[in-house]
């Protein structure tokens, strides 16, 4: 006998317990008008939530950094990246461009007060030179005390256990693919980590007299919010990424400590994942990892990464050569495409191979993917979210268990008014796209100016569940012990591949559900 269809929370569940068996963080952060937006808020709508603008906090322009006669505009808008409190729920972003502006402060939108404010006040530059004659700029008081401003891309995450927001990396000022370096021009810094708590809009981010336009302004203070962790090269060498210009990185909880993925951009052959494990607030214990290789193929471009720990995979987008359909002519041809690939971590190595998804495998709706693109993993709805600054969503659907085949895709159409760009300067979303942990939603910054911030709410799938499909979920057997391979050619070389059979999920998730079912129903019982 069938079993009547559960609601829609329990499938739900399952694939969270998954997710928690794999250490994934999923609580609430701290009581605050957002959380109480958020959860009255209806599944498939956008709801803007901030109640001032970005530019109204904005550094005074006296107080601007220079060279570059920008505004604290390109903070946002210049290919840099953002990170989600999911202590807080606040959002924090920090960047600039290279050869626009060159301010290196820090801005947060508080989910307790739904405003935008300044955390600090940036530092004065200069330049020094190299050995071999090349300028080299820094910040006036050095990189053990503030980081220079720089295109971050997505390589800035917010890290709960810490309790710091990371910037892992980018291009830093004045560009060109320059990395970030110490005074000497030659030995790599970074990361670098800022503490929230010593955060103030009066305060130099770094040591006193280290701000702008000391004469005007001698009373500022050093908030020494800044630290440089100096672990990507240490005395043996470089022993984390290399080249970060365009690298993408997502941070997660695993056995109770940060830890966060970090893939390089493919230039000159390198693309690797690395595992960073912040042990402790002592960077004498951090921990670098090759955890992914990029293998055969190569990627260039930017784009994004994020972290599904219900199959423990990487998933980032870039450019790669494809064979694809070409309707026009009727025939197979290569193509340099923005598509997406991952890394199965099940068995992390310095050979573990990046995996390709030919677009032309994905089913459903056609995404036109381009490096503008935020997107991140919701356990819940197990999918990963894709989001261009405006109105339009994209939901990316993987396979049960890890394969490039398999994968879906559908326009989402959400039933109320959601962003726009319009006024906007707008580069790219990259790592301003975070999922909620706890609340179930995405919180996304896109304009450059309003710093409006939006929450979408997604809606759970209603899944049928009998006696069959339960059984299916526990107890698989396949007298070859895989599901069985597609009909087609699933990579650029036209070969075929079986699917893994995915872990069962355990029983204990069902338990696990009820938990997390009576204390979501107690907190909103309190809200």
């Amino acid at each position: 006998m069938s079993r009547p269809q559960p609601c829609k929370e329990l499938f739900s569940g399952l694939i969270l317990s998954a997710a928690l068996s794999s250490g994934a963080a999923l609580a609430y952060p701290v009581a605050s008008p957002l959380v109480a937006l958020v959860e009255a808020q209806e599944p498939g709508t956008w709801l803007r939530v901030n109640q001032n603008e970005f530019r109204n906090v904005w550094t005074p322009t006296p107080q601007r950094s220079t060279p570059g006669a920008g505004s604290p505009r390109y903070v946002i808008s210049a290919w840099s990246g953002g990170g989600y409190d999911s202590n807080t729920g606040d959002f924090y972003v920090w960047g600039g461009d290279n050869g626009t502006y060159s301010g290196n402060e820090v801005y947060r939108w508080t989910a307790s007060t739904l405003n935008w404010e300044r955390l600090s006040l940036p530092s004065a530059i200069t330049y020094s030179y190299t050995a071999t004659g090349k300028k080299h700029w820094h910040t006036v008081d050095g990189t053990d005390h503030s980081p220079i401003s720089g295109e971050t891309f997505d390589n800035v995450v917010f890290l709960p256990g810490v309790n710091r927001l990371a910037v892992m990396g980018g291009n830093a000022y004045p560009g060109g693919g320059k990395q970030y370096m110490r005074e000497d021009g030659v030995t790599r810094a970074g990361p670098f980590f800022f503490d929230p708590t010593k955060g103030d809009p009066n305060k130099v981010g770094g040591l006193t007299g280290s701000q702008v336009n000391p004469a005007m302004f001698p009373h500022v203070l050093g908030g020494n919010m800044w630290e440089n962790r100096q672990t990507i090269q240490t005395s043996a060498g470089i022993v984390g990424p290399r080249y970060m210009q365009g690298g993408v990185s997502a941070a997660t909880t695993i056995d109770g400590k940060d830890v966060v993925f970090v893939a390089e951009q493919g230039k000159g052959g390198y693309g690797r994942l690395f595992k960073y494990t912040v042990n402790s607030e002592d960077a004498a214990q951090d921990e670098w990892e090759i955890v992914g290789i990029l293998g055969k193929k190569t990627i260039s471009g930017d784009g994004v990464g994020a972290y599904d720990p219900t199959r423990s995979m990487f998933l980032r987008t870039s450019k790669a050569w494809h064979t694809v359909y070409d309707d026009v002519t009727g025939t197979y041809v290569k193509k340099l495409l923005n598509s997406f690939m991952f890394w199965d971590l099940n068995q992390p190595a310095a050979s573990n191979a990046l995996m390709f998804i030919n677009p032309d495998s994905i089913l459903g709706d056609k995404l036109a993917l381009t490096s503008k693109h935020g997107m991140d993993y919701d356990p819940i709805t197990d999918a990963y979210y894709i989001w261009s600054g405006t109105n339009e969503l994209w939901k990316l659907r993987p396979p049960e268990g890890i394969s490039n085949i398999g994968w879906s895709i559908e326009r989402i159409f959400p039933e109320s008014v959601g962003p726009t760009l319009a006024g906007a300067i707008f580069t790219g979303v990259f790592g301003k796209w975070n999922y909620m942990g706890g609340l179930g939603a995405f919180m996304g910054v896109a304009h450059d100016f309003t710093g409006d911030v939006w929450v979408y709410k997604p809606i759970a799938t209603d899944l049928l569940l009998d006696d069959d499909s339960i059984n299916t979920l526990f107890a698989r057997s396949y007298s070859d012990g895989v599901l069985p391979t597609a009909s087609y050619p699933i990579d650029d070389f036209g070969r075929s591949a079986s699917i893994p059979e995915p872990t069962p999920l355990s029983l204990m998730g069902l338990a696990l559900l009820v938990g997390f079912a009576v204390v979501r129903t107690s907190r909103q019982s309190l809200v």
